[in-house]
């Protein structure tokens, strides 16, 4: 670990504080509110696997990164971040808690045996990178 902030996969009993945390995060979109957790495990029964950060004095959310557990057809069981939207990364404080939530998520993967772990970023492709078969596109007016 990078950090010192003590990671756990988020419950509804930390809804109040992610949700406070996301709000004030200059990185935050709609996707990162724990309603949209809660919404694709109501719709599609998607378990979430929302990693919370915690300074470890204060208590005090220091990163959050929303991801659900998925069982599909043609990859079986893999944990995304997120699904049904263009937009799944983790929002920290610095870039230290980020990595540890993100290697958080890498060993609930291994752990759960999932086959693979899907964040989606929201960034432009680089020029001269060509776009991979099997790859999502998106299109942004």
């Amino acid at each position: 670990m990078q950090s010192d902030a003590q990671l756990s996969t988020a419950s509804l009993n930390d809804k109040a504080d992610w949700d406070a945390y996301s709000l004030t995060h200059e990185s935050t979109t709609a996707y990162h509110k724990y309603a949209w957790l809660e919404a694709v495990e109501h719709a599609y029964g998607h378990k979430p696997l929302g990693v919370i950060a915690r300074h470890p004095k204060t208590q005090k959310v220091v990163g959050l990164f929303p991801a659900v557990f998925m069982k599909t057809p043609f990859w079986g069981k893999q944990i995304c971040a997120l699904p049904y939207c263009d937009v799944g990364y983790g929002i920290a404080d610095n870039a230290e808690v980020l990595q540890d939530m993100q290697h958080f998520l890498h060993t609930k993967m291994a752990n759960a045996g999932c086959r693979k772990l899907e964040i989606r970023q929201a960034e432009s492709t680089p020029p001269g990178q060509d776009i991979q078969a099997g790859h999502k596109v998106r299109m942004l007016l």
